[in-house]
């Protein structure tokens, strides 16, 4: 059954003539603009509402149709949509979890775990990445992939990935004074590389924590890096002054000015882990690996590849000059007691071997 809003007589007004205004409005701003003779191409998109269908206020009309427009912008960017109650019960439970992470992000709900980093040549561990896990008080753990596209958006990750990084510099304190010789590398998040005096914090951390800024290593995206390289060489000087590694996340996986990266002071590039799933089933993987490896060395970089989970995988790395693998093949992230477990674990197995084959 169509829905319908009422027309200039009173007479029902079929929702197809909605649909045509909307569409003559978005048509009317599809050619560009001449404004002080430059020309100017703007996007337009909109929330459409059906009164009284749904909304009987003016309160709920303006409501509904901010929520049919922040979808419009979530899923295409520009446009129009219609109002559905769907809509609502999304919000509803957008807003339930908005006000839990806030409580989370208040009473320090955020645990760091650590997957293990593997060196190719030696077979020891050699450092971590920190990953930020979310378990509620009752034990509940919700998954990244909920809670941080919603901190992105509210600004609470630049709270947690503080909480992360300092987590992360007490653990690998700790590792350094069991006689581990490793180091811990922490995501930033684009929203913190903006919103915080990035440099002082870190800083600040590594006072409070006593860990030598040469034990952390900093991931930032490469999209990151492309659109913002002066920023991203500004904030790391002082940092790599003092010994502080900077590496490229998901590195191959965007559509990169190549001449910007090899400018920037990076010290790590970290292999995506879908092309390194993709190995034994895409053809084209293994020469876009070939072609990063071949461009680390050529600029003296080191190379993790992410996601290694079967021996053929790790031996094809192995093989091409990989640095270093992290992925289930070795360990999942870990809390800070079974990483210490684990890096135990795995040093007492490394001597072991040697022993057997000197």
């Amino acid at each position: 059954m169509s829905r319908t809003s009422p027309g200039p007589s009173g007479s029902p007004l079929p929702i197809r003539y909605v649909s045509n205004v909307a569409r003559a409005i978005r048509l009317a701003f599809a050619d560009p603009f001449i404004v002080a003779g430059q020309s100017v191409t703007l996007g337009i998109s909109g929330g459409i509402v059906i009164a009284p269908e749904d909304a009987d206020t003016m309160q709920k009309l303006f409501r509904h149709a901010e929520l049919a427009l922040r979808q419009v912008r979530t899923d295409t960017g520009s446009g129009f949509r219609y109002f559905s109650p769907r809509l609502n019960r999304v919000a509803r439970g957008k807003y339930m979890l908005e006000a839990e992470l806030r409580d989370a992000v208040a009473n320090r709900e955020f645990k760091t775990h650590f997957q293990p980093k593997i060196d190719f040549n030696t077979g020891e561990v050699v450092g971590a990445e920190a990953l930020a896990r979310w378990i509620r008080p009752n034990g509940k753990i919700i998954s990244p992939n909920t809670f941080i596209p919603l901190a992105e958006e509210t600004g609470l990750v630049t709270q947690i990935g503080e909480q992360v990084l300092e987590a992360a510099c007490e653990s690998a304190r700790i590792w350094m004074q069991e006689g581990f010789n490793a180091t811990v590398a922490v995501n930033v998040s684009p929203r913190q590389f903006q919103a915080t005096d990035l440099t002082e914090t870190v800083l600040a951390i590594l006072k409070r924590t006593g860990l030598p800024p040469n034990r952390l290593e900093l991931e930032i995206t490469e999209s990151m890096a492309v659109s913002e390289p002066e920023k991203v060489a500004r904030v790391m000087r002082p940092l790599r002054s003092l010994g502080t590694k900077l590496a490229i996340d998901d590195f191959g996986t965007g559509h990169s000015n190549l001449s910007i990266l090899t400018q920037l002071p990076f010290d790590v590039f970290k292999i995506d882990r879908q092309f390194v799933s993709a190995l034994e089933s895409d053809e084209q993987a293994p020469a876009i690996i070939e072609m990063i490896l071949a461009m680390a060395e050529t600029l003296n970089l080191k190379t993790v590849a992410e996601g290694v989970e079967t021996e053929r995988q790790a031996d094809f790395l192995r093989r091409r000059g990989c640095s270093m693998a992290q992925g289930f093949l070795y360990s999942s992230g870990l809390p800070h007691d079974a990483f210490m477990d684990f890096i135990r674990g795995w040093s007492s197995k490394t001597q072991s071997v040697r022993l057997k084959t000197g």
